[in-house]
């Protein structure tokens, strides 16, 4: 089993971040920017990452569903209608949205408290993508340098053993 665990020790941590990753995303309310129309402050292909939210503030950013709509929308909450309805406005948008039903708190998903960039595909190439893209490579090269000096080391070993099992003994 240690020999099985040793030899495999990569695919099993990568095992885990995928479980766990599985295990994160059915448990955290999380949703993907679809449009522009919240960049640049949130590119296409961010993952945002909400919480419950009871009261809120202009500027905060949420992302709300009403019956009818496909998909939910992450826009930036600015403000109240005369009717007490929740306005709403993308970043990238001249005006603010346009709701045929009054959007209410009912309808918030949740309050965007963090965003993953990862899957934007100009994250990869900007400062913090490649900084990523070096600790990755990185990590890999220190796993794999350590792992091959490791078994040279036990070679070195087991023929040190082999060596001395296999002289004769010297007359005296």
């Amino acid at each position: 089993m240690k020999k099985f665990l040793s030899k495999h020790r990569f695919w099993l941590v990568i095992a885990s971040v995928i479980g766990l990753l599985a295990i994160f995303s059915a448990v955290v309310p999380h949703y993907r920017i679809a449009t522009g129309s919240m960049e640049p402050t949130l590119p296409v292909g961010t993952i945002v990452l909400t919480a419950p939210v009871d009261e809120l503030k202009i500027g905060d950013v949420i992302t709300f569903q009403q019956e009818g709509m496909a998909d939910p929308v992450t826009h930036a909450f600015i403000g109240y209608e005369d009717d007490g309805s929740l306005m709403t406005m993308g970043d990238a948008n001249p005006t603010p949205d346009f709701h045929e039903v009054p959007l209410t708190m009912a309808d918030v998903k949740g309050k965007v408290y963090t965003q993953i960039q990862v899957f934007v595909p100009g994250f990869w190439l900007s400062t913090r993508g490649l900084g990523f893209i070096l600790l990755i490579a990185i990590g890999i090269t220190l796993y794999v340098t350590r792992d091959k000096k490791a078994d040279q080391n036990k070679q070195e070993s087991q023929s040190d053993t082999t060596r001395e099992e296999t002289r004769e003994p010297t007359p005296v």
